[in-house]
């Protein structure tokens, strides 16, 4: 008689249970497998020349198979499952600050809002020389974490050198819960007019969107930026979606091989069900971003655009392993409302090409061409909206209805490998550490600044000095071409150190191409949503 172990997926994860049956079945092949993999582990333990780490052998085997399946199982380790709940849950607790190491010396970039740092007086450019009794002079990057993250409630003492104070300040500081905000930024960017942009799908995503929305008032018409989004909390999206969506309108739904059908709708009464809506998307918009630009084009409620966007369309349930370790397991595919699959197509096995095709669609001029949208598809990749029957495509993403080509000025080897080095970040640190007093007083609030302050050609010089010293060959040229976008990103990152990611993306978006054809989409939002 063998013992039937059947793995069967609850509405939490995975469920194993037993149940006594003889059979050449699916069943008994799985309990042949796992015996066969156990002996296996024994005799290698008990009989190999040499220790065997089996640990570390088992962990292999698991990234191995899940590597063959799809581009997206993967095993997460016990370490890493504390850092990826850390980073979805929306906070850690520490002391709530920004840091980077710039030779050898631990730098306090930014202080976030409201955390225990900000709240003792702490500030953007305090060089951190002492962490209670601990010298961090040379001290790398990844050891600062443990020092300065604690339990809520644990004190640290830092010792700080500011430029200006003739001695060193010490600060006392309790730690606390750190939030962590999906939300970049949010401002009216007209009168009527508002700007919303999502980095995340976090635990505290849709808090964060009520809230801000509701700040704003006079918000007619909304634009949702959802570029560079890489996705996050499946039920996060769903409700967002929600509060753009009427009553009853189907979101999205998900089906798999063992899964059955799943539909999420809206039921609740949105904050934004009417307005008109702009959503932004870019080749690196992915996952729940998808879900909700998928919604909102397929209800035509609002009109999608930018850039084809990543296409990831699967469904993982993550299942927590004895270690605490856990494997995020593909178990369904999402559908948009019109019955659209986002995932692209992938080869199983083959993880590096499929990752590698947003780089390939760099490479190839597929993101600048105008016409790329224009590529004839089969008819049976074409669906209707839900409302006005529109034409809309599947094959893998979502494929916005007004296509922005990416702008090749904003595309330089150059200005990336200065990126890559930390040579701008460094050169804005220290810029606004030594200029902070005449900064702040001749631009009392961000209005002045965005008015008066001017990049000039002699702080450029000094970014392409410091390039040279860190190995980077000046390349006159390209500095010429791409000079209007340098002196933009620069401002907005002088801005940012002095208030926030709010006003770094309010001196970008001045000059971005998508936000201007945006708002062109909102003054002639009729035209885009008419019936085929």
């Amino acid at each position: 008689m063998l013992k039937k172990w059947i793995l069967s997926f609850g509405c939490f994860g995975l469920v194993l249970f037993a149940g006594a049956q003889e059979g050449n079945g699916p069943s008994s092949r799985l309990m042949i497998d796992a015996q066969k993999y156990n002996q296996f582990l024994y005799y290698l333990n008990r009989g190999y020349l040499e220790k065997v780490d089996t640990e570390k052998s088992t962990e292999a085997a698991i990234r191995a198979v899940l590597s063959e399946l799809d581009p997206h199982s993967a095993y997460i380790t016990k370490e890493e499952m504390l850092r990826v709940n850390e980073s979805f849950e929306g906070n850690f607790e520490g002391i709530g600050i920004e840091f980077n190491v710039l030779n050898d010396t631990l730098i306090v970039v930014n202080t976030i809002a409201g955390g225990p740092a900000q709240q003792v007086g702490m500030r953007g450019g305090d060089r951190i020389i002492k962490v209670d009794t601990v010298s961090v002079i040379g001290i790398t990057q990844d050891r600062v974490p443990k020092l300065l993250r604690g339990p809520k409630g644990t004190l640290v003492e830092l010792t700080v050198i500011r430029k200006g104070e003739e001695h060193p300040l010490v600060f006392k500081i309790e730690r606390d819960k750190i939030p962590m905000n999906s939300l970049d930024a949010a401002y009216m960017l007209t009168p009527n007019t508002a700007y919303l942009k999502l980095n995340r799908f976090m635990a505290t995503t849709v808090d964060e969107f009520k809230t801000a929305l509701s700040n704003m008032s006079g918000a007619e018409n909304l634009i949702l930026d959802l570029r560079g989004n890489g996705g996050g909390f499946l039920d996060q999206a769903i409700d967002l979606s929600d509060h753009l969506l009427p009553d009853g309108a189907l979101i999205v739904y998900t089906e798999g091989r063992v899964i059955p059908r799943n539909d999420a709708i809206a039921q609740i009464p949105g904050i934004f069900e009417k307005g008109k809506l702009v959503v932004l998307v870019d080749e690196e918009s992915a996952s729940a971003s998808e879900i909700v630009a998928g919604a909102v084009q397929d209800w035509d409620r609002g009109i999608i655009v930018g850039r084809p966007t990543f296409g990831k369309g699967l469904v993982q349930r993550q299942i927590p392993l004895l270690d605490s370790s856990a494997i995020r397991l593909t178990v369904a595919r999402y559908h948009t409302p019109s019955g659209r699959v986002i995932q692209r197509p992938y080869d199983q096995g083959h993880a590096r090409e499929y990752y590698e095709n947003v780089m390939k669609r760099y490479t190839s001029g597929e993101l600048m061409k105008t016409d790329s949208m224009a590529q004839e598809l089969p008819d049976s990749l074409k669906y209707e909206t839900l409302r006005l029957k529109r034409t809309v495509y599947g094959g893998g993403g979502i494929r916005p209805d007004v296509f922005v080509p990416l702008d090749s000025s904003l595309v330089s080897k150059y200005w990336s490998t200065l990126f890559g080095k930390r040579v701008i970040n460094d050169y804005v640190v220290d810029y606004v550490d030594t200029n902070r007093k005449k900064l702040e007083k001749d631009y009392a609030s961000f209005d002045v600044f965005q008015k008066s302050f001017v990049v000039d050609d002699d702080m450029i010089r000094a970014i392409v000095a410091k390039g040279e010293k860190e190995g980077v060959a000046p390349d006159e040229q390209e500095i010429e071409r791409v000079k209007p976008t340098i002196k933009a990103q620069l401002k907005a990152l002088i801005a940012q150190k002095l208030w926030d990611f709010n006003e770094y993306y309010r001196v970008v978006n001045a000059e971005d191409r998508m936000v201007r054809k945006a708002l062109e989409v909102l003054d002639e939002y009729e035209k885009y949503l008419i019936v085929n």
